[in-house]
């Protein structure tokens, strides 16, 4: 295989070091991949000139915020999904009420509440969950220990989690 330039070379020990891969493996893959022989010196070197720390850090964190924002997606979907059907509960209760006599009315009324009370729970778990999405935001933005934020999205993670 034909040698790449130092700026590949390097390139592609950037791309070994944003998957958490520990310096020694990074030149050993290097070394497989490329021929290339490069010291661990070397991998330090340009990760601290390169603030490659700071984007490996970066690039977690924006992966486990997509991960929960795909979890808060599903959880959304299903949320409006419930609060459809309660609507709809609510909504059929409402047409039939005006068509019963008296005597059918308690099974209708019992329909509309049993929607208007479903609503109100999905509608209160949507305003929780906004209220949480708000707060990982906040902390995300304040908290410069990346261990301490990779804790707190997981236990907002597991929170937010359904099954």
């Amino acid at each position: 295989m034909p040698k790449l330039t130092a700026s590949g070379v390097k390139d592609r020990a950037l791309e070994l070091y944003l998957e958490s891969r520990p310096a020694i493996e990074i030149a050993q893959t290097i070394k497989t991949e490329l021929d290339e022989d490069i010291s661990i010196q070397s991998i330090y070197s340009w990760a601290k000139s390169g603030d490659w720390y700071d984007m490996r850090n970066k690039a977690v964190i924006e992966a486990k915020n997509r991960i929960v924002e795909s979890n808060t997606s599903r959880i959304v979907r299903l949320q409006e999904e419930e609060l459809g059907s309660y609507t709809e509960l609510r909504k059929r209760g409402d047409r039939e009420l005006h068509m019963v006599d008296f005597e059918q009315a308690s099974d209708v009324i019992k329909a509309i509440d049993v929607g208007a009370k479903g609503e109100q729970t999905v509608m209160k778990g949507m305003f929780e969950l906004q209220f949480i999405q708000e707060i990982m935001a906040i902390i995300a933005e304040e908290v410069e220990d990346k261990d301490s934020i990779f804790r707190i999205a997981d236990k907002m993670k597991a929170l937010i989690a359904v099954d």
